[in-house]
């Protein structure tokens, strides 16, 4: 059992399970992993909380795109513009 699932346990209270709850259960959550009792709470959050609910959804779409699109080349020129770009970030941070 990871950290994540041994904190979950108590989630929720006389309000319900509270967004900074569902983001941090939000992996297990989407890969099914996580207690029935906890999903039965996050569930009625989503319910009721459309950010929540729009997070997990967009998340859910990307995993499925990208399961179901394969690999793909970037053109070399934009691969050369993106590494440049974050070349010039890293740099920048690094200030």
């Amino acid at each position: 059992m990871t950290a994540h699932r041994h904190t979950l346990r108590w989630i929720g209270g006389k309000k319900g399970a509270t967004c900074q709850e569902m983001l941090v259960a939000l992996n297990d959550y989407i890969d099914g992993t996580l207690d029935p009792a906890i999903c039965k709470e996050l569930g009625r959050h989503l319910r009721q909380c459309r950010p929540c609910r729009l997070v997990v959804n967009t998340i859910r779409k990307t995993i499925t795109l990208y399961r179901h699109d394969g690999t793909r080349l970037l053109p070399p020129s934009f691969q050369s513009r993106l590494h440049a770009a974050a070349r010039n970030a890293w740099r920048k941070t690094r200030r």
